[in-house]
């Protein structure tokens, strides 16, 4: 008798579907055989699924079996599989009935017991998007997996092998425990001494601009960059979606579960295969997991060129494609650079507290260092120097600026229709939305044309501009905001 049982594992960083096929013959000598590409780890679950067979109670006439997973073309490298075979050998027994639309996926212990399995999310997802109605999965993935899946998918979550059985005998889905309740996180009170930096940073986040902070060593740029994580607001239903699948590719804890951005940080020594990722060695770029959040880059100068030009890449198609054995794998990457530099080698030209030790070719030198093209997409460059870093009374509290980021994101998220913000809508779509005064119009083409300003340098300046608006809930973007839009994109050397 053959029996089909549907599955999922994961070739690389991507998931395929898998077709456990099973079939026991009564002629031939009693041996199980796996085929279809098994790796060692598939391999080695005939002695798993015996064992835990056994210790769950089934005895089963030693007979010739044999185990397809299809398709045959694709390696199957993990335990994913395990629960599968196991059903499809009961159902090939006549110890189970057949269920329809039924898929399920886990790793077995020899105990009987379930086991989580890597990239569970990206399964299940990609199981319920091939008319898969039924998902039986390890108890231990619940959470993982039920938060952000649509209602009308019926979840079993189970421990062990005797509770697989009595999902198929009565098929009523198990109680779903209700998702962990997280607090947001609190913006630390030291980091409000200076309304200043903090409102350029409450525009970075609030319309998805890159931004650039440059100064002396000791003036505090990385602390201004890592307050950002304290200002993001919470993921809408849909991003959750999107962070929890990228998050379960990687195999690691879901932001998503906890409803909070993600904040990534990057050296200036990281390889490549860390920053975009690579199948062959299943590892998902920090780019991708930065979707949605932040991207901190410190001491932008200092990377590699070729990982600059990585980026400038990245921060154009606002997307990344993997090469696999699949195919062409494409992951989505919008994120909001944020990046720090300081001014020379030595990190101390302009400083007042110890005098610069390089000369000026080394300063020249270490200045181009940085990819032009990279820093010309970065539409809010600001110098920060120890007077600015002066510890000034504090004029609001850390809740009115998050409200005023949330409430600006909602005006842009109303403009454009879909989640979408200022610094990462195209020109057309920008320019057929915004709403700019007939005097800001004006004064627009006037400083353009003074100034000399480049297309992409008076689109990136009308953006952080409409954003200022935003924050300022106004109908219309006036001049005093396109003035502080140009103060933000000078040129720092």
């Amino acid at each position: 008798m053959v029996s089909i049982v549907h599955s999922a594992a994961m070739c690389g960083i991507q998931p395929i579907l898998v077709d456990v096929e099973v079939d026991v013959n009564n002629q031939g000598l009693p041996y199980t055989k796996i085929i279809g590409l098994p790796g060692k780890v598939v391999q080695e679950s005939r002695d798993r699924i015996k064992s835990a067979l056994k210790n769950s109670g089934f005895t089963l006439r030693a007979r010739k079996t044999t185990i397809n997973l299809s398709p045959i073309s694709l390696p199957k490298e993990h335990a994913t599989v395990d629960l599968a075979i196991a059903v499809g050998i009961l159902q090939s027994y006549g110890k189970l009935l057949k269920w329809e639309h039924m898929a399920c996926f886990g790793e077995i212990a020899l105990d009987g017991s379930l086991r989580s399995v890597k990239g569970g999310y990206a399964l299940a997802k990609l199981l319920i998007e091939h008319n898969i109605t039924s998902l039986i999965f390890p108890k231990d993935q619940e959470q993982e997996l039920t938060f952000c899946l649509p209602s009308s998918i019926k979840f079993f979550p189970v421990k062990n092998i005797a509770e697989v059985c009595n999902c198929f005998f009565k098929k009523i889905p198990s109680a779903i425990s209700k998702p962990r309740q997280i607090a947001e996180i609190k913006i630390p009170t030291t980091l409000l001494q200076n309304p200043f930096l903090l409102h350029i940073l409450e525009i970075c986040i609030s319309g998805g601009h890159h931004a650039l902070f440059a100064g002396p060593l000791g003036t505090g740029k990385t602390t201004l960059a890592q307050t950002a994580k304290f200002l993001l607001p919470r993921l809408s239903s849909q991003e959750r979606k999107e962070v929890a699948y990228q998050c379960s590719l990687a195999g690691k804890s879901s932001f998503a579960e906890l409803g909070n951005r993600p904040f990534c940080e990057i050296h200036p020594h990281i390889p490549v295969t860390d920053l975009i990722g690579s199948s062959a060695k299943k590892i998902v770029g920090k780019i991708v997991l930065a979707n949605t959040g932040i991207l901190f880059a410190d001491e932008l100068p200092l990377f590699d060129q070729h990982i600059q030009e990585h980026m400038l890449s990245i921060l154009d198609h606002q997307q990344i494609q993997l090469t696999t054995m699949v195919g062409l794998f494409e992951l989505p990457s919008c994120f909001t650079l944020i990046a720090t530099a300081n001014l020379c080698n030595c990190g101390f030209l302009e400083s007042k507290r110890k005098r610069c030790a390089c000369s000026q070719a080394e300063i020249e030198r270490y200045q181009r260092k940085m990819l032009p093209a990279l820093v010309d997409r970065i539409p809010i460059k600001v110098g920060i120097n120890e007077i600015e870093q002066e510890i000034q009374p504090q004029k609001e509290d850390a809740c009115s600026m998050k409200e005023r980021i949330i409430t600006a994101r909602n005006i842009q998220g109303k403009r454009y229709g879909k989640i979408l913000l200022n610094g990462q809508a195209s020109p057309q779509v920008f320019l057929s939305q915004c709403s700019f005064s007939t005097e800001a119009r004006m004064f627009m083409q006037k400083a353009s044309l003074q100034y000399r300003f480049s297309k992409r340098k008076t689109m990136q300046i009308m953006q952080v501009a409409q954003t200022i608006a935003d924050l300022s809930f106004s109908q219309q973007t006036q001049i005093p905001h396109i003035a502080e839009a140009i103060q933000l994109n000078k040129e720092l050397w």
